[in-house]
């Protein structure tokens, strides 16, 4: 495996952070995600439009301001929408496969000493282990078992959200989805339109969401640079 460049002269504790995870999980990304991965890594601290995946990895680190943090803006805002999230069952669907808002939710029951629990799901994990929090390499489809979950969410779960949509409803789950902007088929619903997409989801929400919980759509902020609509169902 290539050495990593260091075209920032970057040294310390973020250095030796990157330098390990490059070391323990590169060999798991083809060679042109391992090419970007390493001018990326390196040279996107000064950079403020970063795809999910680099973003995830240095949320996962804890390299990243707060401030550029989606992960962290996301985990807030949880908190903030949902009663009492961190005492929930949570489910994180399409977790990614470094899945940091899994850990970030796990490092906060912990600290708060919660009796909630949080488990990340999705095919691709290449993260086998987080304190405090489970986690299931395998796809979230319509037959995954939820019945031990209060609360379903997600940010951009791609594939995985139709089906979260229909689930939460369905099974009567709290539910916070961040959709991206993948054009994703749903069954027989396809659409190359990002907007037509959105409103086959809003309208999907609406016909199968039970009548005691309340459906709310909001926004991650600009600043960020993924104005992606969240979905959100909380109970009454």
């Amino acid at each position: 495996m290539r050495k990593l460049c260091n075209p920032y002269n970057l040294s310390g504790k973020k250095l030796e952070l990157i330098t390990k995870f490059w070391k323990e999980y590169g060999r798991y990304y083809d060679a042109d995600v391992r090419y970007n991965f390493r001018h990326h890594l390196l040279s996107a601290f000064r950079e403020d439009d970063l795809p999910l995946l680099y973003l995830s990895i240095y949320s996962y680190l804890e390299i990243i301001p707060n401030r550029k943090d989606v992960y962290k803006w996301f985990l807030n805002y949880l908190k903030n929408t949902h009663k009492d999230f961190l005492e929930h069952d949570i489910l994180e669907v399409g977790c990614g496969s470094v899945p940091a808002l899994t850990k970030h939710i796990a490092t906060n029951m912990l600290e708060l000493g919660s009796k909630g629990t949080i488990k990340g799901i999705d095919e691709n994990l290449i993260v086998s282990e987080i304190f405090g929090a489970e986690l299931q390499k395998e796809s979230f489809a319509y037959n995954t078992d939820i019945s031990s979950a209060d609360t379903i969410i997600g940010y951009a779960p791609c594939e995985a959200t139709p089906i979260a949509l229909r689930k939460a409803c369905r099974e009567k789950k709290e539910l916070s989805i961040a959709v991206c902007e993948c054009l994703h088929s749903d069954g027989s619903f396809f659409t190359t339109n990002y907007d037509k997409l959105l409103n086959h989801y809003y309208r999907l929400v609406k016909r199968e969401m039970s009548s005691d919980f309340i459906f709310d759509i909001n926004q991650v902020p600009k600043e960020y640079n993924m104005e992606f609509p969240i979905l959100t169902l909380k109970r009454k």
